[in-house]
Order: structure tokens, then sequence, then C-alpha cells
């Protein structure tokens, strides 16, 4: 179509839509002019004006209009009713995703916190150990092992001297002092855990041990272990325990 047709079509459409146009006045007087569609509906009229489009409430509406519209009210208030309750249902919904979503953030971020907090008390509290079994031990429905000539795994710092590479060593003129730089080189050795020698190790599967076995793990500390020796003597001793997450509460709340 060719544009000058086009807009003598819209303008001509346009001149029909003026001339079908009306004003629609309410029961309370309010009037809304250039009304081009009225379309009812179960609670009241929706109408198309010249400010756009408005749903009018039946109790906004005349006798005679509700009548001319066949609108009921029974059906607008049990309508309205049953709109109530949808919107109740939905906001309910909102809520409890919200809350939900909240709690969750809330959940990720403690998680988070409990995930950092245990990898600090890993790095300070965590100690590499190995030793023997010195004794099978049945406490409180738990199994422990009593251990002998324990020693812990420790890392440490040394410094070593890196010769440089340079012509001056190159040359391996004894007369010459080899040229060197001192570099940090971390390192691990053993030590003795304990000054008697002896440990008790809870939470760790005892299922293939027996006397004389060796173990090794990262255990933590889990406060002292008393028990009678052979020779009917007590003893207490440092105990550990070989989970983080136990010793950790164990940790906090002392």
């Amino acid at each position: 179509m060719k544009p000058i047709y086009y807009f003598i079509f819209i303008l001509f459409i346009s001149i029909i839509i003026a001339d079908d146009a009306t004003d629609f006045v309410t029961r309370n007087g309010t009037k809304y002019s250039g009304v081009t569609q009225i379309k009812p509906q179960p609670n009241g009229l929706k109408i198309i004006y010249s400010d756009g489009v408005k749903l009018i409430p039946l109790n906004d509406l005349t006798d005679e209009q509700i009548a001319k519209y066949e609108l009921n009210p029974e059906t607008a208030a049990e309508f309205e009713k049953n709109q109530k309750e949808q919107q109740a249902i939905l906001y309910e919904k909102n809520r409890i995703d919200q809350q939900n979503k909240q709690q969750a953030i809330a959940a990720a971020k403690e998680d988070a916190k409990i995930k950092e907090d245990l990898k600090k008390f890993d790095s300070t509290n965590g100690i590499d150990i190995f030793g023997n079994v010195l004794q099978l031990i049945e406490i409180n429905n738990h199994s422990g092992i009593l251990l002998y000539n324990v020693f812990r795994v420790e890392e440490y710092t040394d410094i070593e001297h890196k010769e440089l590479d340079c012509l001056w060593n190159k040359t391996n003129d004894p007369r010459f002092k080899k040229q060197t730089t001192p570099v940090s080189v971390k390192k691990t050795r053993t030590v003795p855990l304990a000054r008697d020698g002896l440990v008790f190790i809870l939470d760790c599967d005892i299922s293939d041990l027996h006397e004389g076995s060796s173990i090794k793990g990262r255990v933590y500390p889990f406060g002292k272990f008393t028990y009678t020796n052979k020779n009917n003597v007590e003893v207490t001793v440092p105990q550990y325990s070989m989970s983080q997450t136990k010793s950790f509460i164990f940790y906090k709340s002392n």
C-alpha cells in the first residue's frame, strides 16, 4: 500500500472510531470520555477510552449499566472473593519463597564460614603423626588406641645457598670462590609428640590394628586421657582425635 493511501486509510478509521466514541459516566459521576469499547468482566466493566484502559468495579456502576451488560452482583462478589484468595495464596507463596531464599543464603554463608574456620583450625592445630599401637582400649562405647614411640612430622624453612648461573662460577677455577645466593627451602623433620612417648587416639579405624601395628595419620588435640596401665597405675596422656569436625567442636566449647 502506497504511503498516501495508508494515511487516508488510518484517517478514515480514526474518523469512524471518533464517531463511535462516547462518554461513560459511573454511579458516583466519574466521566470517561472517548470510550470506544466496553467489555463486561466478572467483576465489572472494562472500557477503552481516550486515556487508556480502565476496569470499573461493579459497585461503581449504575443499576441501568448493570442490567444493560447483564452483570451479576453475586457472581462479581464470588469472583472478587476468589481473586483475593488467589492473591493471598500467591503472596504467601512469594513470602515463603523469599524466606527460603534468605535462609539458603544465610545457610550458605554459615557453611562457608564453618569451612573457613575448619581450614584455619586444621592449619593451626592439625598434626601429622606416626607411631605404634601399645594397646586397644574401649571407652564409653568408643574404640581408641594407645600409641607409643609417637612422632610428629612438621615443616620448617631452611636456608640453602644456591650457586648463581654466572660466568664467574662456570670457570671452575679453584682460586675463585663460588658466587651463591640464599634461598628458602621447605623441609620436614620428625620430633617426639609427647615427653613420655605415649598418646591416646580417638575416632580411628581399628579393624586391622593389633598391638605393635604401625599407624600414621592427621590428628587434632582433644584434651587428656587417663587410663589404668597393666601395673594398676593411673596414667594421664595427651589425647587426640582423627575427626577434624569433632575436635573443632571440642576446641570451640573449651
